[in-house]
């Protein structure tokens, strides 16, 4: 069967492998089109992907980030990621978060910086082991 998707879904595919796998793989990539390899690695992880974490994980997170981005970020973001964050969030950053959602609107160009500046820790976190987005039923020890 011919592979039909482009870069979103060779993204979907590399994000199936382990993180070893990926970075050698994308380094391979790389040495033949570093601007192919480059796009590839930001469509590994959308923000939706997000809701992939566990609680637990979303907690640790959370610390990693600055909270004003995550904030903006949900501006324009489906109710379920929304929610996702809102229903597993601390009192007080949930507060600090309405704030912002019920306050005046933003340029989308703002918002999309700050999603951009989360989703680069999230690569990272992904890349080094530390961030884990479940995207099957398995079980992680």
């Amino acid at each position: 069967m011919p592979f039909r998707g482009g870069v979103k879904e060779a993204a979907k595919l590399l994000s199936g492998l382990d993180p070893e796998g990926r970075l050698r793989v994308l380094a391979l990539i790389a040495q033949k089109d570093p601007e192919i390899a480059e796009l590839l690695k930001k469509n590994l992880v959308e923000f939706k992907d997000l809701i992939l974490m566990t609680p637990k994980m979303l907690t640790e997170f959370v610390t990693w980030i600055n909270t004003d981005d995550l904030a903006l970020s949900l501006k324009i973001e489906e109710d379920e990621v929304r929610n996702y964050f809102m229903s597993n969030l601390p009192k007080g950053l949930k507060r600090d978060i309405e704030d912002v959602l019920n306050g005046p609107k933003v340029e989308k160009s703002k918002v999309l910086e700050a999603q951009e500046k989360i989703l680069k820790v999230v690569r990272e976190k992904v890349d080094q082991g530390k961030l884990i987005l479940k995207k099957d039923n398995e079980e992680y020890v």
